[in-house]
């Protein structure tokens, strides 16, 4: 069929339309959302890196000690995966922000601004959680610093950010213009767990008592579970297939496969993010074979009664 010459016309526009609002698109300037505002407890700043294996990266923040005289010079250099402290600073700024007590007790506004500070601030925190686009953005709208301790995370907030949209409704005070010039201190206490070259961040806090979720961890289970459910539905015939569509070894599938065995207890806390802190992905992998006892799972793997 022959496309008539005006719907051929308004199809190329708006594809050139949707082409421009594309471009037009402001990106981050960094993935890693908190370059330039994290630091150390001495006042350093931790850099952005990441390192390569196969076709996977994984981003890290260094201490500038690691990075000028790296590890033997600075074993204490920190080393924390990227997406387990955004994730930590984000979830943390975001319970501040949906915390309507918490939020009025540290700001201080007028009465006639209380409304539209907690629906600003809420509305802050779903943009925070959902829209990754502006996520880069809003942190450095929001936050002035964080920084990293040997026992805490803690968020610099800037009190003007929230306090602003607000103040708009035409009533201003002293009190509220002081409160607005200030910087509000969020503190969680957390553990920094070695495992290997990097570390993990361990909520200590007795209201948040969890790990945050390994998700590599959390991938390779997933990834057992839809290879057994290849074997299981017939879609396959064998380890083999699996191996040699994906590229790998049999006895890596075979071995990946086995973790779609663990105890569901096991599986939940995972999930959960309230493994044991040394439980990871390079610690789950040299296992080969795991019991099928789970009781005999939960004892190899570190779990307490």
């Amino acid at each position: 069929a022959i496309i008539d010459q005006v719907l051929w016309d308004k199809v190329q526009a708006k594809i050139a339309g949707n082409k421009q609002s594309r471009a037009q698109r402001p990106k981050a300037p960094s993935e890693s959302l908190l370059t330039g505002i994290l630091f150390d407890s001495e006042g350093l700043r931790l850099t952005p890196s990441h390192s390569q294996k196969q076709s996977k990266r994984f981003r890290y923040y260094l201490s500038q000690k690691l990075v000028n005289a790296g590890k033997a010079s600075s074993p204490n250099g920190i080393r924390i995966p990227a997406q387990e402290l955004e994730a930590m600073v984000i979830h943390q700024l975001c319970d501040w922000l949906a915390d309507s007590d918490a939020l009025i007790g540290a700001l201080n506004p007028e009465p006639e601004q209380m409304q539209n500070l907690i629906a600003d601030s809420a509305k802050l925190a779903v943009d925070l959680q959902e829209n990754k686009t502006e996520q880069y953005q809003l942190l450095r709208q929001i936050i002035e610093r964080v920084e990293v301790g040997s026992t805490y995370v803690s968020l610099s907030i800037k009190a003007s950010a929230l306090m602003m949209p607000a103040e708009s409704t035409g009533s201003s005070t002293s009190d509220s213009t002081d409160s607005a010039k200030e910087l509000i201190t969020l503190k969680t206490n957390v553990q920094l767990k070695r495992c290997g070259y990097a570390m993990r961040l361990i909520i200590t806090d007795a209201n948040k008592n969890q790990t945050l979720k390994d998700q590599r961890l959390i991938d390779h289970i997933s990834k057992a579970y839809q290879w057994l459910t290849l074997i299981t539905s017939g879609k396959v015939q064998s380890i083999k297939e699996i191996a040699e569509a994906e590229g790998l070894d049999q006895s890596h599938v075979t071995r990946t496969i086995n973790k779609a065995f663990l105890a569901p207890e096991i599986i939940r806390t995972i999930l959960n993010g309230t493994q044991p802190a040394h439980l990871n992905l390079k610690y789950m992998k040299q296992f080969r074979v795991l019991p099928n006892d789970w009781n005999a799972q939960k004892s190899l793997l570190g779990f307490t009664k």
